[in-house]
């Protein structure tokens, strides 16, 4: 498995409030089902690069991230120490 592969997330995959349900291949939609509002077993789609994020994003929650640029100290500090 790599980064390149299509694999869509699994059914039964739950996140905050929100459980997929289902998967349309051809569309590439998930079902979508909301327990925090919604009353009964209603479900309805959306894209999967909409959920996608949605899903990623609650799985960086907390997470510190640092972008590393030319000449600053994540990615130079080696060269400067060995001077």
């Amino acid at each position: 498995m790599s980064i390149f592969d299509d694999i869509p997330l699994p059914i039964g995959t739950k996140w905050n409030h929100y459980e997929i349900v289902g998967w349309d291949s051809e569309n590439q939609k998930y079902e979508i089902l909301e327990t925090r509002m919604r009353k009964g077993d209603e479900t309805y789609w959306r894209s999967r690069q909409n959920i996608e994020t949605r899903y990623a994003e609650t799985l960086l929650k907390g997470v510190e991230s640092r972008e590393s640029k030319p000449g600053n100290s994540y990615n130079t500090r080696f060269f400067r120490s060995k001077t």
